[in-house]
């Protein structure tokens, strides 16, 4: 980085090159005092990381430069400085992650912290980094102003631990949010096998996964845990997601079997009818006894009572899964 601080007009704020840097911060914090007593004047942050080389022939300078941070930057601003011709890129150059902040044109007389997010091009890990921090607007030498100045202190990036979805069976959580680390999922009807889950995360977090209290009595039931941690190590959080199956209301009976003097017989169930006439053979002295019954729903229950002589019934109750809903057939 070249500057001059005697004469504005000098002032070359080119900055070459980067430091070796392999990691994807998810912010840059720092904190910032300025006073303005030249004149109205923004100050910049730039934030930047890459793989590859970028060179350029640098007008003003009559050189041709590499790794010109007006070159890279171009990258995210879509824009190229006219100061800049003959711009080649490498086959390897990426653009990973960049941020540009402008400090406000105003006096800051205590300090006060300012949080940047990064945004990040792609899915690698870069392997060059470079933070410009100015104290005008970095990009235009013309708006340089004598007088002013610009402190900063405890620069410093954040490493989020927080992953950013979670899809269940192919759905996706509709009510995640990265700081609600809690949720309760229910599961269709006679689900009894595991969900099928995936971790929506950025490729510089970790997570590991894990079961807890897997019941299948009554569908599947159990808790799913995700640990996730920052790419340095230093927080994570663990996500909580309770799964219950939804119990089916479904008591109806497709069909009833009783067994008369002529053997097993069976009367089909038609919906929404509740009661049954039957007559029995001519010379039947002996009531007729209840043998099965075939349920709509597998994990309904079913009980039956019957007279013990003619005329008489047979009652069947059959309980859905939930327990509650009941439905009560007679054969007379």
């Amino acid at each position: 980085c070249h500057f001059e601080i005697l004469r504005v007009d000098k002032c070359d704020g080119g900055s070459y090159g980067g430091i070796s840097f392999t990691h994807r911060p998810d912010s840059l914090v720092f904190y910032v005092q300025r006073s303005i007593e030249g004149g109205d004047e923004i100050g910049k942050v730039l934030v930047y990381s890459w793989k590859g080389s970028a060179t350029a022939y640098n007008t003003t300078e009559g050189k041709t430069k590499t790794n010109q941070e007006r070159v890279i930057f171009s990258k995210y601003r879509n824009h190229l400085s006219s100061f800049d011709s003959n711009v080649s890129y490498s086959n390897d150059f990426e653009l990973v992650g960049a941020a540009e902040y402008d400090i406000p044109s105003e006096n800051i007389n205590s300090w006060r912290r300012v949080s940047i997010p990064i945004n990040y091009l792609t899915n690698n890990n870069p392997d060059q980094l470079n933070i410009v921090i100015a104290g005008t607007n970095y990009f235009v030498r013309g708006d340089v102003i004598a007088g002013n100045k610009l402190w900063v202190d405890d620069i410093a990036f954040v490493y989020n631990p927080y992953i950013n979805g979670v899809v269940i069976n192919g759905n996706r959580l509709n009510e995640f949010s990265s700081k609600n680390y809690n949720y309760r999922v229910k599961l269709p009807v006679g689900t009894t096998t595991y969900p099928v889950i995936n971790i929506e995360k950025n490729p510089q977090v970790s997570v590991s996964t894990s079961w807890e209290n897997v019941d299948m009595t009554k569908g599947f039931n159990g808790t799913y845990k995700v640990v996730s941690e920052s790419e340095d190590k230093n927080s994570s959080v663990t996500y909580t997601i309770e799964f219950t199956t939804e119990l089916s209301s479904d008591a109806t009976l497709k069909s009833i079997s009783y067994e008369t003097i002529e053997g097993i017989q069976t009367l089909n169930i038609v919906p929404g009818k509740f009661s049954y006439n039957v007559e029995l053979p001519y010379g039947t002295t002996e009531m007729p006894t209840f043998v099965s019954a075939v349920k709509n729903q597998a994990n309904a229950t079913v009980i039956s009572s019957a007279s013990e002589s003619l005329p008489g019934r047979i009652d069947v109750v059959s309980t859905a899964q939930d327990g509650q809903t009941q439905l009560s057939y007679t054969i007379n």
